[in-house]
């Protein structure tokens, strides 16, 4: 059995991966998890990092505005999402890779 083994698009799938995985033979497809893109969540995460360590995200900034960001996170994973349902294979997914 042969698997593809994929992961870590952060809210992209580049042009050169998906011709590169077209031409490929496989089985099934492991996914590795990071679908969304989240770097705008972890950018405010690290550069508030010491006022982070004991309060949430929503305390520093309005409510409305992190559920907008991470509304965005998860919304980026759709396209990934819908890619690999096209594959026409099996997919796993794995919750992160960390």
């Amino acid at each position: 059995m042969r698997i593809l083994a994929i992961g870590d698009f952060h809210g992209r799938i580049s042009v050169k991966l998906r011709s590169r995985i077209k031409k490929l033979d496989y089985d099934l497809v492991l996914c590795t998890g990071d679908l969304a893109d989240t770097n705008r969540i972890r950018d405010l995460i690290f550069k508030n990092w010491n006022e982070l360590k004991d309060k949430e995200l929503e305390e520093i900034f309005p409510k409305a505005f992190v559920r907008q960001i991470t509304a965005k996170a998860i919304n980026s994973m759709q396209p990934i999402l819908n890619w690999l349902l096209s594959l026409k294979k099996q997919v796993y997914l794995v919750y992160g890779n960390g």
